[in-house]
C-alpha cells in the first residue's frame, strides 16, 4: 500500500485520513493501517485545517475536535466537532483547471447544493454519517450561490457539465419545489439555460 511504501522510504510526515468509512469505522482503519497517525471524523473542512495548523507550528494536535488516533494499540476519539450550521459560509473550493473531467467532449465538474439526507434507509450509511455528529442532518444552500458558482465555473473554466454530489438533491417535498423553482429562475437570470447541463441525484419517489 501507498502508505506502507512511502514510510520505508523516509517519509515521515503525519498521515490522515477522512471520509465516510474511516469516520465511521475509525478503530478498524487505525488498526488496519498502522502507518496512518490520525482520522478526520465527519465533515473536514474546520477540524483539517485546525489539525494542520497545530502540526505546522509544532503544538500538541491530539486535542483537536473531530478526530480519531492511536494512543498505544487503543483508538482514542476526541469530542465531536458539529456539523457546518450553514453551507453558504463555505468559500467556493479551488478547482485547477487540469483537474476537469470531460464528459461526451465537454468539461464536468462535480458540485454540491446540499449535505445530508432526512430519509433512514437501511442500505445507506449517510444518515448514519450525519446522524452521529451534533447538529442539523440536511443543510441545504441557497440556490442563488450555488449558481453563482456555476456561472463562474462555466465563464472561467469552460465547464458545461455539472455533477452534482448531493446525498439527496433537494427537490424533496413543498419546500424542495420552491428551491428547485428559485434553482431555475437563477439560471434564467444568470444567462445559463441552454448552456449547461446538470446531473443530480435524487429519491425514485421524488
Amino acid at each position: 500500500m501507498l502508505a506502507s511504501y512511502l514510510r520505508d522510504n523516509g517519509v515521515n510526515c503525519h498521515f490522515c485520513a477522512g471520509g465516510h468509512y474511516p469516520t465511521l469505522r475509525y478503530g478498524q482503519v487505525l488498526r488496519d493501517v498502522p502507518e496512518l497517525d490520525s482520522v478526520v471524523r465527519f465533515e473536514g473542512e474546520l477540524t483539517l485545517a485546525e489539525l494542520v495548523q497545530c502540526l505546522a507550528e509544532g503544538r500538541d494536535w491530539h486535542k483537536v475536535a473531530g478526530i480519531a488516533y492511536r494512543e498505544g494499540d487503543r483508538p482514542v476519539a476526541t469530542r465531536l466537532r458539529a456539523l457546518i450550521a450553514n453551507l453558504d459560509d463555505l468559500p467556493f473550493p479551488v478547482r485547477p483547471l487540469e483537474s476537469a473531467l470531460t464528459v461526451l467532449g465537454k468539461k464536468a465538474s462535480p458540485i454540491v447544493a446540499s449535505r445530508g439526507c432526512s430519509r433512514n434507509c437501511s442500505f445507506c450509511s449517510i444518515r448514519q454519517f450525519y446522524g452521529q455528529a451534533p447538529g442539523k442532518k440536511v443543510r441545504v444552500r441557497n440556490p442563488v450561490k450555488v449558481v453563482d458558482e456555476m456561472r463562474a465555473l462555466h465563464e472561467e473554466n469552460g465547464i458545461s457539465i455539472f455533477l452534482f454530489q448531493d446525498d439527496d438533491f433537494p427537490v424533496w417535498g413543498a419546500f424542495g419545489r420552491r428551491w428547485t423553482a428559485q434553482f431555475i429562475e437563477c439560471h434564467r437570470a444568470q444567462g445559463l439555460c441552454g448552456r449547461v447541463i446538470r446531473k443530480i441525484s435524487c429519491r425514485s419517489d421524488e
